[in-house]
């Protein structure tokens, strides 16, 4: 279950690493960018339901698999459209991309809830970390390897074949649930807005579930172009912007469960809300001061480690939610959070367009100030 995590963890990362390569073989603009991002969005809120159903009926473990062999394909057929510069085509690459990720993100998440429940313990923040993990593996190659042109397909081809391997031997570990008896979670309600409608509590987290993987959605994809346009760092280097965040998260996640003992998870969530709110304010001050990639960095690698715990903590809240029961409430807040991490980049091109990227990304100034004021009542339960 843990390689499914850092399959989509390193996929998604190399693909936040080659985003500023990939637009400059295009010649796209950052608005224009803004279109294979929203079609990503769309091909992921397309497949997330199907294969939800898809889950139910034959399992979670039936499917990884499969989602590995096309998620390792999807990532190669991105690179090859951006390679011969036809702009529609990487268009519909980047939907069957993000297709391919919601295949795999269902899959490890409804894993993750059932090895939980075997278990009898959190497993959520460390889950979170290989996918972050991964992540930084990803975009960390791209930017050592990508300084030469000429060994980007050979890396491509390499962490294909990496994705794909997981896809033939990781089922072999998974938890078994093609059974229909064997469910995640227990609670009464069906289905996502019928939880939603049931708990008052549960809406407060779907809320700051979607503004924490919002913030993670547009780290993601504009880290690196951001470094690049406000700190005018090469492309080799601005894939580090995507690495520094991807570090901090990391790291924060790896150590979560001892800072949540520690501090008490409504004190880790505000302290991660206001961390987020200075690293952005930081790193956009920098960029719109002395432009300086070092300030940049800076400030991604304090949003890093503030949004690191976020979800950890929200989804351990929402299994705890006494109206929807942990199965309906951790699927509820998966859902939202996946749909604010796949609906921030694209949002995030459409904002720049009238006001610029560095004043797009003070929304997240905004996002983690919301999270840090609600944190007591995202915990109480």
């Amino acid at each position: 279950m843990v390689a499914l995590f850092g399959a989509d963890g390193i996929g998604f990362g190399v693909w936040a690493g080659l985003i500023p390569h990939f637009q400059q073989q295009l010649g796209f603009t950052t608005p224009q960018l803004g279109i294979p991002l929203l079609a990503l969005v769309c091909g992921a809120i397309i497949s997330m339901p199907l294969a939800g159903s898809f889950s139910a009926r034959r399992g979670s473990m039936t499917l990884g698999g499969p989602a590995c062999f096309a998620f390792a394909s999807a990532l190669c057929l991105v690179a090859g459209t951006a390679a011969i510069g036809h702009g529609v085509l990487f268009t519909l690459a980047a939907f069957l991309f993000g297709a391919t990720k919601g295949l795999i993100d269902v899959s490890a998440n409804t894993q993750a809830v059932l090895l939980e429940e075997a278990r009898q313990r959190p497993l959520n923040a460390f889950c979170q970390a290989c996918w972050s993990l991964g992540g930084l593996t990803g975009s960390s190659l791209v930017a050592v390897v990508g300084r030469e042109e000429a060994f980007i397909t050979p890396l491509l081809i390499v962490v294909a074949g990496a994705i794909a391997a997981i896809g033939v031997f990781a089922p072999r570990r998974l938890v078994d649930d093609r059974n229909p008896e064997q469910k995640a979670g227990g609670g009464t309600s069906t289905g996502v807005f019928s939880a939603l409608r049931d708990s008052p509590h549960l809406r407060i987290l779907g809320a700051l579930a979607i503004l924490s993987l919002f913030t993670e959605g547009v780290m993601s994809d504009w880290a690196a172009v951001y470094l690049r346009e406000a700190g005018g760092a090469s492309n080799s280097f601005a894939a580090l912007g995507y690495t520094a965040v991807a570090l901090a998260m990391t790291t924060g996640r790896f150590s979560g469960d001892w800072a949540i003992r520690k501090l008490g998870p409504a004190n880790v969530l505000r302290l991660g809300g206001s961390m987020v709110a200075l690293g952005i304010l930081l790193a956009v001050g920098t960029g719109l001061t002395i432009g300086h990639p070092a300030g940049i960095m800076g400030g991604f690698v304090l949003l890093g480690l503030g949004v690191a715990n976020l979800v950890p903590v929200i989804f351990s809240a929402a299994g705890k939610d006494p109206i929807a029961g942990a199965g309906p409430g951790i699927a509820t807040v998966t859902t939202l959070g996946f749909g604010g991490f796949l609906i921030g980049p694209p949002l995030i091109a459409a904002i720049s367009a009238g006001i610029g990227l560095s004043g797009a990304l003070l929304i997240l100034l905004l996002a983690g100030g919301v999270i840090a004021w609600n944190a007591q009542r995202a915990v109480r339960v």
